[in-house]
């Protein structure tokens, strides 16, 4: 599961195929927007441009992708080490974003059967 932060200026599906590249070494080819989660910090929050996050409240897209070529490796500096798992083997992890990749498995076509 990707993360990042959309940048001053930038869309979100140019944000997705950003984050994608650096954090999961792939060019999304499909991609689908299948939910958002609201957040509403205390305090504002800096982003990376030196600016703030929207505040009160801001909003994660959550996209689920394919893509055709294959993976050539992370191009972000914060990346430490990344791999590819199987839904079973996220299960395994305990992962609190096991929900939302349920969700967008099942949006993307019912490939998700827990």
């Amino acid at each position: 599961m990707l993360g990042g932060h959309i940048d001053d200026g930038e869309s979100i599906e140019d944000a997705l195929i950003r984050e994608a590249q650096e954090e999961g070494g792939f060019i999304p080819h499909q991609y689908k927007l299948f939910g958002y989660r609201k957040i509403i910090p205390k305090q504002p929050v800096a982003n990376r441009t030196g600016g703030y996050y929207p505040f009160p409240v801001s909003y994660i897209p959550h996209y689920i992708a394919t893509a055709e070529m294959p993976i050539v490796g992370t191009t972000g500096h914060e990346v430490i080490d990344s791999g590819l798992f199987s839904v079973a083997e996220v299960k395994k992890l305990g992962m609190p974003t096991e929900d939302v990749i349920g969700i967008g498995l099942e949006a993307y076509g019912g490939l998700y059967h827990p």
